[in-house]
């Protein structure tokens, strides 16, 4: 029996640092600075830590987080036990 799917919304209002052209965060990429705003949002919410606990409490060997972080873009992990 499959269990229904429960949708949840995560509120963290994090950004990316803004800066002007050719300032101090011109050296670093998009994808350095989206990464980063993730790993402050994981951190803050403990949703990794609660999807590990789920993955042990059900015995399941992986667990997948998706987020939609605005803007049209998103962010999608797989987690496997140890």
């Amino acid at each position: 029996m499959t269990q229904p799917v429960r949708r949840a919304a995560i509120v963290s209002p994090l950004r990316t640092a803004v800066g002007k052209f050719g300032g101090a965060l011109s050296n670093l990429s998009a994808g350095d600075l989206g990464a980063t705003t993730i790993k402050s949002m994981l951190e803050r919410t403990g949703i990794l830590a609660e999807l590990l606990r789920k993955a042990h409490h059900r015995d399941a060997r992986y667990g997948l987080e998706t987020m939609c972080i605005g803007g049209g873009q998103g962010f999608a992990a797989i987690f496997e036990r140890a």
